[in-house]
């Protein structure tokens, strides 16, 4: 082997190297930041994130409206109370999120200084972008704790479907092969009637939040991805 060859395999190990170096910080940042991430967000969600006593207490409220024929309206309650609500969360989450994509901006932005200079050609370049979507995967596809959601929520469906039993066995309806359709056909009778419409829509506006957030955390990490990769 020529030195001149001799000396290209050992740059080019050294550069493989530095790469393989510069993801591997990469990871562990991207690691280190969703779990700081995880950790504030959950703090938000205790103080936010719809819980069953909250849940309740709004059906009960609109349950002596409605005995007074006043309880609000299923889209006037949407608007004045649940919606509202529900954005506190988003926005806390987002500001939060938003602070986090920062260090992420920062970490790939290191990143790319490092290893940029070694991609010669529009294929190395598009291989280094589907490694870093992959690297950075954790961010990119974060959401929001469900747990404590799909809890209440669960805890409210057997509410419904317990209270739709009582109202067909109170007029006289069969136990025979038809029970439950004619007790489906109870609950979407008592959906559309407050207290239990206003509640539905008070469960759906923070399921909303937990949808919005995933997609525009996906959006943000993907602009930040296309703006570093773009210097």
């Amino acid at each position: 082997m020529s030195t001149t060859n001799s000396t290209d395999v050992t740059t080019t190990a050294a550069i493989n190297d530095r790469n393989r170096e510069a993801s591997r910080r990469l990871v562990a940042r991207t690691a280190a930041i969703r779990e700081r991430l995880e950790v504030e967000l959950r703090r938000t969600q205790n103080d936010l994130e719809l819980d069953w006593r909250a849940l309740l207490v709004s059906q009960r409220d609109v349950a002596e409206l409605a005995g007074r024929n006043s309880a609000p309206l299923a889209d006037v309650f949407w608007l004045h109370q649940a919606a509202p609500r529900a954005d506190d969360l988003r926005s806390a989450c987002l500001e939060i999120i938003d602070a986090h994509l920062v260090l992420l901006w920062d970490a790939l932005a290191a990143h790319w200084r490092t290893i940029a200079p070694s991609l010669d050609d529009n294929a190395s370049r598009e291989q280094a972008r589907k490694d870093i979507t992959r690297m950075i995967s954790p961010l990119r596809t974060f959401t929001l704790d469900r747990s404590f959601l799909d809890d209440v929520g669960e805890r409210w469906q057997e509410r419904l479907r317990r209270q739709a039993i009582r109202r067909h066995l109170r007029t006289g309806g069969a136990t025979d092969d038809g029970f439950s359709a004619a007790i489906d056909a109870h609950e979407l009778q008592m959906l559309k009637l407050a207290p239990w419409a206003q509640a539905d829509q008070l469960l759906s506006a923070f399921e909303l939040v937990h949808t919005d957030i995933r997609r525009i955390t996906t959006e943000k990490v993907d602009r930040i991805v296309a703006d570093v990769l773009a210097d």
